[in-house]
């Protein structure tokens, strides 16, 4: 009788240990990156979404889901409200960047990334969703303490033919702080008088007529308006289709910032 009871009790025991091994199991949900805060063998990354047309896309490192929510056209990982930048450990990474519902019909796309320790680095995911590219760059931080902000400019706009570079003109200085920038262009930061706020708009090389949206509403004018703060250094991305009026952020000419550090 006691025998009975003990296999009773084992065969109990043996079920409850394989359901809780079935419930510890992948449930099929992707893999997500694990939090690190060793950051001395690290480089920190962005991801700015410029891709025409992006809507839900998610970024995977090394098969984790690093970026957590998805991500639109116009859209940076992580956000200045969470955190500047998320950490790699030095050396080769691959990437890749994908919209996550399963009948998409945007392209995958995966690439590696080499990365050295305490350097930083933005990742600008480009052109259209059925020819999607990226650029990696280093995002040289000053942290001298001169009161002074730091602006570069990116140049991610999408056209079938050939373009001239943009130039940025600042209505305070009443001048360019920047010319000729290429597509997939991105220039170096320079110091800018901080605390002052100044509207930036886009130029075509050459020429004194700001870029305008046709229509009405907040994207008919091409232009960043900004307060830049002392030591803060900025993004100014300029994006999206160049022959598209489309009233969709996800299409029509844009220039936006975002926030390195």
């Amino acid at each position: 009788m006691s025998k009975k009871i003990f296999n009773i009790q084992y065969i109990l025991g043996l079920v409850a240990a394989l359901t809780f091994i079935g419930c510890a199991k992948d449930n099929g949900a992707p893999r997500r990156a694990t939090e690190d805060m060793d950051l001395g063998n690290k480089a920190m990354m962005q991801a700015y979404i410029a891709t025409v047309n992006a809507s839900r896309n998610a970024i995977y490192v090394d098969g984790a889901l690093t970026s957590g929510a998805v991500i639109a056209s116009g859209g940076v990982f992580p956000t200045a409200a969470t955190a500047y930048a998320f950490a790699l450990t030095s050396g080769l990474h691959t990437f890749q960047v994908r919209d996550t519902l399963r009948t998409a019909t945007q392209v995958p796309l995966t690439f590696p990334v080499d990365v050295m320790p305490q350097k930083n680095y933005t990742v600008f995911l480009y052109d259209t969703i059925s020819t999607p590219k990226q650029k990696v760059v280093e995002t040289k931080i000053n942290t001298v303490d001169d009161g002074m902000a730091r602006i570069r400019i990116a140049n991610f706009v999408y056209s079938k033919v050939d373009l001239p570079g943009i130039d940025i003109y600042s209505a305070v200085q009443k001048q360019n702080i920047a010319t000729n920038v290429k597509i997939t262009d991105v220039t170096e930061f320079i110091p800018y008088t901080a605390n002052i706020v100044d509207t930036f708009t886009v130029r075509l090389t050459g020429t004194t007529t700001d870029l305008v949206n046709t229509g009405t509403g907040t994207n008919q004018f091409i232009r960043v308006i900004i307060t830049p703060r002392a030591k803060r250094h900025y993004t100014f991305v300029f994006r999206g289709s160049y022959t598209s009026t489309a009233s969709t952020a996800a299409q029509t000419r844009m220039f936006s910032s975002f926030i390195n550090y």
